[in-house]
């Protein structure tokens, strides 16, 4: 459930972006509280940017947002998720906002890791050398 969002944006002409700061206050099925503040920038080709502005319709694939995913928490059972570095991305389709989220492995963290498909799971397992 989100109980309130609040988005600000600025228009940069000279670099035709749009700069987006998005804070959403998220409300869990056991009752805790998140905090999520997306701050990204949406760019395009040629004069899409301005037609975004505009109210016009654009293709998807002449612009993209990109943005920057915080997470805070009061609530223990949820803190992992201020540990984690998360990447959003999304686009206009009609009238509504589609973000997808994402979250970044490090990739020294990855080298930690390696496939296993003879293991006792035949999946990943931790690399012991």
């Amino acid at each position: 459930m989100v109980p309130s969002t609040a988005v600000t944006g600025r228009y940069n002409s000279q670099n035709q972006t749009i700069e987006v700061i998005a804070r959403v206050e998220m409300l869990t099925d056991d009752g805790a509280t998140i905090y999520k503040t997306d701050s990204g920038i949406c760019r395009g080709n040629a004069d899409a940017i301005e037609r975004l502005i505009r109210g016009e319709q654009v293709a998807a694939c002449e612009y993209y947002f990109i943005g920057l995913l915080k997470y805070s928490t009061p609530d223990l059972r949820y803190r992992w998720l201020e540990e984690g570095d998360y990447l959003s991305h999304g686009g206009l389709i009609g009238d509504e906002l589609k973000i997808s989220q994402f979250r970044v492995v490090h990739p020294v963290k990855l080298a930690e890791w390696k496939v296993d498909l003879n293991g006792p799971l035949s999946g990943f397992s931790k690399k012991l050398t």
